[in-house]
């Protein structure tokens, strides 16, 4: 289709689109929830803050996803939302940098949002900015997704236009174009001290040469030049009609959405068989290998990230249990160095369910004057939490801060598209939705000490501190944790 022909035809199907089948009474005028713009884990504490004593969040058990298969194998999820304007779709797939050539982490997602065979940059940009979608694309190490968010009048145009970008890349044409974006990425990402001391953590955890060491000199050279066809070929076992899913929420018609999706996606071709190339685990980390201090002369911050890589997947018997314990252990963090100290900017846990060995972690930016303190705190909740027992009303909260924030997440046209990316990518059915939180409520104390003793004793943690090694350096050695050592 040429340039010129495509916003015709693309209208003609958007038309079809909004106007569903048959004659259907026109909805009622959009009127827009208070609810939309504040961020979904702020309104989870709000809301559960804000509850009575002894009240429990109601239980989160959306309506059944609507799940259906096109012609050549492709998964689709639909989630109709018809008080929201907007459609929020993505294309994913289930294999991402684990299986992906170096560099590729840094230049599938710059060169996917750049171009395609039937658009050159400029004609994108134009195309984007006409609609007022946003697009995005990511690659985590298990998936890689390309996402879009548009009104709902101008949603097929915006569906069309992902296709092209999915079915017809142009790595061989624009990769030229798209290195220095890449690079600019790449590199650019240490200048904020958070990122920076992420990727310490990484490269202190996983050994030189493991695939998540995150050696950002053998990444910078290996997107300077890995080959257009190591990529082309990366996106066909990638994109592989039976490695994706396309999942759509918000307000659009069931009929005209297949028919639009069998259309542009039903045609693929190609399978991949392959399993997904997860690397191996590291050796366990320790505690007392020493504190990894990186020096930032001058900054008023210091930047910490305590973590450990887990040892193996998650078993699906698990995911209720982690879902309470991410919950409670934020909770616990925030109490203690936020709350009763008030000497941390923000306490943030990860605990993702990724297919490899993941890092778990714990980040928190910190007044310079108490970053040993902080450290200090945190490892002294882990081991709280690790070595129990668990207080009944942290297991509470930690169930009722996943109900809250879950039923946000859904309320919005993003957060299903969000949740049924991580069950696909975890390779779940979006059924389990209908039973996660009975599993949730039945969570014992247990089951979350378990969870917390194989993977979140302190002991075998590392701890990374990115800040002013003058001011940081002693307070850190009297923790008598090891060494501190100084990169």
């Amino acid at each position: 289709m040429s340039a010129r022909t495509r916003p015709l035809r693309l209208a003609t199907i958007a038309l079809a689109l909004s106007a569903g089948c048959g004659h259907a009474a026109p909805r009622p005028p959009y009127v827009r929830p208070s609810i939309v713009d504040p961020p979904a884990k702020e309104l989870a504490a709000d809301a559960l803050s804000a509850a009575p004593a002894g009240a429990e969040a109601e239980p989160f058990v959306p309506a059944k996803v609507d799940v259906v298969t096109l012609s050549n194998g492709i998964r689709v999820q639909l989630v109709e939302r018809h008080e929201y304007p907007v459609v929020t779709f993505a294309v994913v797939s289930d294999r991402g940098a684990d299986d992906a050539p170096t560099g590729a982490r840094a230049l599938v997602p710059k060169a996917l949002s750049h171009s395609a065979a039937g658009w050159t940059h400029e004609q994108l940009q134009r195309e984007l900015s006409l609609l007022g979608a946003l697009l995005d694309v990511q690659m985590t190490s298990d998936t890689t997704s390309v996402t879009v968010q548009a009104v709902s009048s101008d949603a097929a145009r915006a569906i069309e236009l992902v296709s092209d970008l999915v079915r017809e890349p142009a790595y061989a044409r624009d990769l030229a174009a798209v290195r220095p974006l890449a690079l600019a990425a790449a590199g650019g990402a240490l200048d904020a001290e958070s990122a920076l001391a992420t990727r310490v953590a990484y490269q202190t955890v996983y050994p030189k040469g493991h695939p998540y060491h995150r050696d950002l000199t053998h990444e910078l050279a290996a997107i300077r030049t890995l080959a257009p066809e190591a990529l082309t070929s990366f996106h066909a076992r990638a994109f592989a009609p039976n490695r994706l899913a396309l999942i759509a929420a918000g307000n659009f018609e069931r009929a005209p959405m297949l028919k639009l999706l069998e259309a542009r996606f039903g045609t693929m071709a190609g399978r991949n068989d392959a399993p997904s190339n997860v690397p191996a685990a590291p050796a366990a980390s320790k505690l007392e290998d020493g504190i990894v201090l990186v020096n930032q002369p001058g900054s008023a911050q210091a930047h910490i990230v305590i973590g450990r890589a887990r040892a193996a997947a998650l078993p699906s018997a698990s995911r209720a249990a982690l879902a309470v314990l991410d919950a409670a252990l934020e909770r616990a963090l925030t109490s203690g160095t936020r709350e009763a100290h008030g000497y941390t900017y923000g306490t943030h846990v990860l605990l993702p369910a990724d297919r490899g060995p993941v890092l778990w972690r714990v980040e928190a930016a910190v007044d310079i004057a108490r970053g040993a303190d902080a450290v200090r705190d945190i490892l002294h909740a882990l081991e709280q939490i690790s070595e129990g027992p668990l207080d009944d009303a942290l297991l509470a909260h930690g169930r009722g801060r996943w109900r809250v924030s879950s039923a946000i997440a859904w309320q919005r046209t993003s957060g299903p598209v969000a949740i049924l990316e991580r069950l696909f990518a975890e390779g779940l059915s979006p059924d389990v939705l209908q039973t996660r939180d009975a599993e949730v409520s039945a969570v014992l104390a247990a089951d979350v000490l378990e969870l917390a003793r194989a993977d979140l004793a302190p002991g075998g943690m590392r701890v990374v501190v990115v800040g002013d090694a003058a001011k940081l350096r002693g307070p850190l050695r009297a923790l008598n944790l090891g060494p501190v050592l100084a990169q």
